[in-house]
């Protein structure tokens, strides 16, 4: 997802960065300034 977003011109405010809890996360801002946050589990 991160490539994804990055390919489309969007700046990663943070991440992806493996969380203690077994996600991955990484999060942005949309044009309007809303932050988002994408998440996915870390394989095993």
């Amino acid at each position: 997802m991160c490539a994804e977003l990055a390919s489309r011109g969007v700046e990663l405010l943070n991440g992806p960065m493996n969380r203690d809890w077994g996600l991955r996360t990484a999060s942005f801002t949309d044009p309007d300034g809303h932050i988002w946050e994408v998440a996915g589990k870390i394989p095993s």
